[in-house]
């Protein structure tokens, strides 16, 4: 056998144990989901059973209805619903035929970002392109897309200074970002699944003295922070030019549009879903895992909708922003079709993968990209309405 054969022969090997490894990973994860989510039903029936409803103008099922439900969802899925009430399961008469199981959607995602569909040796991907906070910078810098720059980069517990080009100066002690005047953001470099407020936080250093999140913190904690394990932390620079639309719901964050993109089987890139987050309360974050107000946006027009959602647990559906006041019927986000476009156009240089969300931040000088996502969270596309005709479409494989 010749060295290209032997090759070929490596390839399919590994192609295929992925795929009986993949296959034997989705039957064990689904086969204990159907031993332990029932228990953990059961057990936490205020959660799963007995929580607020998003939609209390509307006859509500009986608490068994609701525990059968719940536990026929957990049987046949091997899932557990955490969006049961957001999605109106709870409502008389109301069916989630059209929803696609959490598990189910990651899976197909997952997949199709992560192989090539065929057997290709010593594969690759631009996964960790988008991952690394670095590279992701210094990839669409060069491709001239607009993206915040990063400034110092944290390895080991010492001090990189980047330049324009994201060239990084010799390493320095860390104690010499306390020189430095600082108003930014601090964000684990590497980071799997976004939007978690540990990753991420703000950091200004002003004469010495160092504050995170607006509460002022010892050089040694700020060591101990950025020191944890192997981690690589990037301070990039603070958006402070943010576009009236989006600062008029609430001025203190940096408010955020997600647009998923997906590659078609044409070839083509699509949009597919698409909200606005906001912060609340002041603070300087917009995570909707963290307390804030998630808004749906047609994809196809950019018009909000009526009502905007807090994550099950938080709270339920509110018509207007909880501080502001600023209601969310008949607002419309301006050159939406150009902001779809700009998102699209940047899927092409990631060709090799299938689907991406792009996070945005709408400037006075136009759309910033803050990070894109191989692993977006696959309740992006069924937040408002079913989405089975979504995943049939892009995302179901043979």
């Amino acid at each position: 056998m010749n060295v290209n054969g032997l090759k070929s022969a490596v390839a399919k090997i590994d192609f295929y144990a992925g795929k009986i490894y993949n296959w034997m990973y989705v039957f064990g994860v689904s086969l204990i989901g159907r031993i332990i989510y029932p228990i953990q039903i059961i057990k936490n029936r205020r959660q799963f059973v007995n929580a607020t409803s998003y939609f209390p103008e509307k006859e509500r099922k009986s608490f068994t209805e609701r525990l059968v439900d719940q536990l026929w969802w957990s049987i046949k899925y091997g899932d557990i619903n955490k969006y049961y009430f957001m999605w109106g399961g709870d409502v008389k008469g109301s069916s989630l035929k059209g929803y696609v199981p959490w598990f189910k959607w990651v899976n197909a995602r997952q997949q199709l970002n992560k192989a090539p569909g065929r057997p290709v040796y010593d594969f690759y991907n631009s996964v960790c392109l988008l991952r690394d906070k670095f590279y992701f910078e210094t990839v669409l810098n060069k491709a001239g897309y607009s993206t915040p720059a990063n400034l110092m980069m944290i390895n080991d517990a010492r001090l990189y200074l980047l330049s324009s080009t994201c060239k990084p100066s010799a390493a320095v002690d860390l104690d010499a970002i306390l020189d430095y005047e600082i108003d930014a953001f601090c964000k684990r470099n590497v980071g799997y699944g976004g939007g978690i407020d540990d990753d991420v936080f703000s950091l200004r250093i002003s004469a010495r003295r160092i504050f995170i999140r607006g509460k002022e913190t010892s050089f040694e904690e700020f060591r101990r922070i950025v020191s944890q394990g192997k981690s690589s932390w990037i301070i990039q620079e603070r958006i402070n030019n943010q576009d009236q639309f989006m600062s008029q719901f609430h001025p203190s964050s940096v408010n955020t549009i997600r647009i998923v993109t997906v590659k078609s089987h044409d070839k083509t890139i699509d949009a597919i879903c698409s909200f606005a987050r906001f912060g609340v309360n002041g603070r300087g974050s917009d995570n909707w895992s963290s307390g804030g107000v998630l808004v749906g946006i047609d994809v196809e027009n950019g018009k909000f909708e009526d009502f905007g959602l807090m994550r099950p647990g938080v709270g339920t559906r509110i018509y207007k922003h909880p501080d502001t006041g600023v209601t969310f019927k008949d607002k419309a986000v301006p050159k939406w079709q150009g902001i779809v476009e700009y998102v699209k156009s940047l899927h092409e240089l990631f060709y090799d993968l299938h689907s991406i969300g792009w996070d945005i931040c709408l400037t006075d000088d136009g759309p910033v990209i803050i990070e894109g996502n191989d692993n977006w969270d696959t309740i992006d596309a069924q937040f408002y309405r079913p989405g089975k005709d979504i995943f049939d479409k892009y995302f179901k494989t043979k």
